[in-house]
């Protein structure tokens, strides 16, 4: 079962690690140490899901991670062979892009307010 939480701002209720958690465009979740904002998608180039393509397409999905007042910038990929990208940040800890939705249709263009990124964040150490 996949648990997600929703926050907005400063007022987020932490995650913990290895605890799912989704965001809108906009939105910020606190885990440890770490606030974790959804900034944008910058490009979609999925595959539709009513339609048969020959490679599955990306999409770059743009993060904020704020640890000790400094702000990082990173962009990860859902990946065009299903395996979303991940990437380590602070202290050896690791954030997973799990879901980017909603999946594209051809017939309808997805405003960027709608978009959802469920992510997780891992300390391989513990």
């Amino acid at each position: 079962m996949l648990v997600a939480l929703v926050a907005c701002g400063s007022d987020s209720e932490a995650s913990d690690l290895g605890e799912p958690f989704r965001l809108a465009p906009g939105e910020s979740q606190r885990v440890l140490g770490d606030d974790v904002r959804f900034e944008r998608v910058s490009a979609d180039s999925r595959c539709p899901v009513d339609v048969v393509c020959i490679r599955g397409g990306d999409a770059s999905v743009e993060l904020t991670v704020r640890t000790a007042d400094v702000d990082v910038h990173y962009t990860l990929h859902t990946g065009p062979d299903g395996q979303p990208s991940k990437v380590e940040i602070a202290q050896g800890r690791v954030l997973h892009l799990l879901a980017l939705e909603p999946a594209p249709r051809s017939t309808v263009q997805t405003p960027p307010e709608a978009y959802r990124a469920t992510l997780r964040i891992d300390d391989p150490t513990k």
